[in-house]
């Protein structure tokens, strides 16, 4: 959320630099990085890039890798370029860089939701594991999330508007009272029940149905120990999407006004802002902990850099390194 930077004294600004500027450059090439492995590694996969569950997660990484950028590359321009955000620079991006701000967190809160959804209802229902896990299911569901949020979400992009006065744009803003009214009003509570309740119950009551159905003797057998990793990456990521999502909420719904009149208080928010998007760049780290056949991959990718390397350049590489393997070891 956009709220007005105050000029602080030197030791907030470089506390502020450190959080808005150093840290979002890190986590856009963490995330960056980690999230195109993930992507890559599922479709190297024949048998998982078939099944609903990784469809979900190939979209949750896509909409993560949008929501580092939209936001975090927006603060870095501001705090190594005196303070000129890129978002004032012409409507187009003023109104771009409002839409993607939700868009991008609406599309991670639900996909992640969603796979939570899906791996529930593989483990404890029979039909849904049987006739609803298919390819085709999950790209036309996930297509329409995409067309609903963007419906839900579009009237952002008439959000900004040239002060005809001064030749500056003003972001956030319309001539329309209206749009102004539904942004000010309306749309905060929608975006709390996308961003917030809904993933939050969802999440909580997926955990606690995984978790019972996993000490079920019938599934805590060695044969299925791969559903269980897969269960228990799950799990992680959505404890640490409601660990890293909820301060920024309360900061921002619950303690804003006392916050933002406090010395510190751009530190707080931006500090809240730095939490809530770390959790887009956390996601390579649950894959390898969860998939020892990531694991495997990174350290195929690793001997070919090493092997491309002056030192290695007559070595000879195995052709089976450069190949995508089509045995799962996660169901």
């Amino acid at each position: 959320m956009p709220w007005p930077r105050k000029t602080d004294n030197r030791p907030f600004q470089t506390v502020e630099l450190v959080f808005a500027g150093v840290i979002p450059i890190i986590l856009i090439i963490i995330g960056t990085m980690g999230n195109f492995l993930c992507i890559f590694c599922i479709l190297c996969r024949q048998r998982r890039r078939g099944r609903s569950t990784y469809i979900y997660f190939i979209f949750l990484f896509l909409s993560d890798t949008l929501s580092l950028y939209q936001w975090n590359l927006n603060y870095i321009i501001m705090e190594f370029n005196d303070r000129i955000q890129l978002s004032d620079q012409s409507l187009f991006l003023c109104r771009s860089i409002a839409f993607l701000s939700f868009y991008t967190l609406h599309l991670s809160a639900l996909f992640l939701t969603l796979i939570a959804i899906d791996r529930t209802l593989i483990l404890r229902s029979k039909f849904y594991r049987t006739h609803m896990t298919k390819r085709h299911h999950a790209l036309i569901i996930s297509i329409v999330i995409i067309l609903l949020l963007f419906l839900l979400d579009g009237f952002l992009l008439s959000l900004g508007v040239r002060d005809e006065r001064t030749d500056q744009i003003v972001c956030y803003q319309s001539f329309n009272t209206n749009i102004m009214f539904f942004y000010d009003k309306i749309y905060p509570w929608i975006h709390l029940v996308v961003m917030y309740i809904t993933p939050f119950v969802i999440m909580t009551l997926g955990i606690v149905l995984i978790i019972i159905k996993l000490y079920n003797r019938r599934i805590n057998l060695q044969s299925n120990h791969q559903k269980q990793r897969l269960c228990f990456m799950l799990i992680g990521m959505c404890a640490v999407y409601m660990m890293l999502t909820l301060p920024n909420r309360l900061c921002f719904s619950v303690f804003f006004s006392r916050i933002s009149n406090q010395e510190y208080g751009d530190i707080i928010l931006l500090g809240s802002n730095t939490l809530l998007y770390t959790r887009n760049a956390t996601n390579v780290f649950f894959l390898y902990l969860g998939s020892s056949t990531f694991r495997k991959q990174l350290a195929k990718f690793y001997s070919c850099f090493h092997c491309s390397m002056p030192q290695c350049s007559n070595r000879i590489i195995p052709v089976q390194l450069f190949h995508c393997e089509t045995k799962s070891d996660l169901s």
